[in-house]
């Protein structure tokens, strides 16, 4: 018998139980467990099934959804005698930045913290487990909307070293939807970046993932003259350095983005950034530069 293709279901669970189509993905299972690695970047267009398969991850590893082998029994995992142990008996935070789409960076910041605080709220258990000491209980309390910003930047962190504690286990963290800022937000950052400069910067940062084993990948440090944006320093001698700089076009100066890439480029020449990578030996030759110019979603690269 044919079965339901019903469109826009991101619950595995649903999709199973009600024996809709579905398209079976649970070998990413295997394939990502084997893989070993700590941080791992999923990088497709909307559409591509990205929320259901984190999902599905969560349903298959979650001691929360232990006992739901059943959702499993038909699928190819399952074919796994290894990986059928593993079904149910990992600690698992799931967080989504899908519903943040403020316009500006004090009311998504507001809105993150509030999802960090609701997340708080499902894992209350944990203040009267006995693994968290008087000190961690008050900073355990502390977590709103409103806290402060040490508080907020540490609190995935700190909630993952809480459940290892009490299940014995190392955390997974499944992450939906980056919170993407507005580039209609242009607020300074104390550093002086924009808000917009500081999000392209992290989004490309996160792109780079991949290229760990081939390059040492920095940020922000001093070099000649000033602060490079992002520089990656060869491991061998077969790949070329590369010196990234950002820029935000400014539509209030008369230029075009097309303008804004020499700008970029000039940077990195009047600043010297190559300085620490030729002091280290690599031939100027060697030596990539690469200026981005971004407006809104359109982005620009000379």
């Amino acid at each position: 018998m044919a079965r339901t293709v019903s469109i826009g279901h991101q619950s595995f669970e649903q999709l199973i139980t009600n024996n809709y189509f579905y398209i079976d993905k649970t070998m990413f299972i295997k394939d990502w467990w084997e893989n070993g690695d700590a941080v791992t970047l999923i990088t497709r267009p909307r559409r591509f099934g990205k929320t259901l398969n984190l999902d599905m991850v969560d349903y298959f590893f979650s001691v929360e959804h232990s006992g739901k082998e059943d959702l499993f029994q038909n699928l190819s995992i399952w074919k796994e005698e290894k990986y059928r142990r593993l079904q149910g008996t990992f600690p698992v935070i799931t967080i989504s930045f899908a519903n943040v789409k403020e316009v500006s960076f004090t009311n998504a910041r507001k809105s993150i913290c509030q999802i960090i605080e609701n997340l708080y709220n499902k894992y209350d258990f944990l203040l009267e487990s006995g693994h968290l000491n008087s000190n961690e209980q008050k900073t355990y309390r502390k977590v709103s909307a409103n806290m402060e910003d040490y508080l907020a930047t540490n609190a995935l962190n700190a909630l993952s070293d809480y459940l290892m504690r009490y299940y014995g286990k190392k955390v997974i963290i499944l992450l939906d939807e980056y919170t993407t800022f507005s580039y209609f937000d242009t607020g300074k950052h104390p550093s002086g970046e924009t808000e917009p400069e500081r999000f392209y910067h992290g989004f490309v940062l996160g792109l780079m993932v991949d290229l760990a084993d081939r390059y040492t990948i920095t940020s922000n440090r001093e070099s000649g003259f000033g602060r490079y944006d992002v520089m990656l320093e060869p491991l061998q001698e077969k790949d070329d350095a590369i010196i990234l700089e950002f820029k935000v076009h400014d539509s209030d100066d008369g230029n075009t983005l097309m303008d804004t890439v020499p700008k970029a480029l000039e940077q990195i020449e009047r600043k010297k950034y190559s300085a620490m990578l030729e002091a280290k030996g690599i031939a100027p030759e060697r030596i990539r530069r690469y200026g981005f110019a971004f407006k809104g979603k359109t982005v620009l690269i000379g």
